[in-house]
Order: C-alpha cells, then structure tokens, then sequence
C-alpha cells in the first residue's frame, strides 16, 4: 500500500510539468543526431562557426509561417521543429522555454541576442559550432529547469 501511495504521489508531481526536459525523438534520432543536424543546417559556409545571421535564418527564418513578421510564437516554433527534427512536442515545447529568453510568448532578434551571449563560452563574440553544440548538449542531455515571472 505504501509502495502504490509512493507512486501515486509521484505521478501526481511530475505529472503537473506540462513540458518533459526527457528527449524522445520520433524517428529514434538521438540527441546528438539532432544537434549535428541543426549545426549542418545552420552553418551555411561551413566554416565552423556559427554566424549571427545564420542563427537568425535557421531560428527566425525558418520558422516564421506567418505572418513573416520575423517573430516566432509557441506554436510556430514546436510545429517546425516537431516537424523538421521530430523530437516529440513535449520536447520541442521545452526548448521553446528556453529559447524565448525575455518570456514574451515570441521568439525574436531580442531572444537570439541573449541566446547568443549565453553560447559564446570564450567571450570572443563569435559562436563557434563547437561552443554551439555544447549550448544545445547542455538543454538536450542536462533539463535545465526555466523559471517564470
């Protein structure tokens, strides 16, 4: 009986996080797969490094349906990258927290500035994919919780 209250608590506290921080992948991709694959696509010139404006167009770009205002919402970001990466919503969901870093329910140039001073492990000023890759390990592999105001 204690062992089934035990479990009933549980479910009940973790069933109250509506956005789950555990990858799951529809097409078992791992992790690392996923990353790679956001890196490829993102590093246009392919010189290892990860511009600005290639943060810009794979982020914001690509990802605004409509109205092409250059402002991503919830929706349109866990659409493309369920879609495009087929991580599980839940997931996707998750990275939406993290990536709407001012909390105003769209994902936008004032997002990727924060986004992009929080990967530049060196300070330098330039987003190498390494420390890029490193960024997204760090949310895919290690739930980094997001508090809200």
């Amino acid at each position: 009986m204690k062992i089934f209250i035990f479990l009933l608590a549980v479910t009940v506290v973790y069933g109250q996080h509506s956005h789950s921080c555990v990858h799951s992948n529809h097409d078992m991709h791992t992790a690392d797969h996923v990353i790679d694959w956001v890196i490829r696509e993102m590093d246009h010139n392919q010189d290892g490094n990860v511009s600005d404006s290639e943060i810009i167009a794979e982020f914001i770009i690509s990802f605004d349906t409509h109205p092409h205002d250059l402002k991503i919402d919830h929706d349109e970001f866990v659409h493309r990258w369920q879609n495009h990466y087929r991580d599980v919503r839940h997931f996707a969901e998750y990275l939406w927290l993290h990536m709407d870093t001012n909390h105003d329910h769209v994902l936008d140039s004032g997002d990727l500035t924060a986004i992009i001073r929080d990967m530049d492990g060196d300070l330098d000023g330039t987003v190498t994919t390494h420390e890029f890759k490193l960024w997204m390990e760090d949310l895919y592999k290690n739930c980094k919780t997001v508090q809200r105001p």
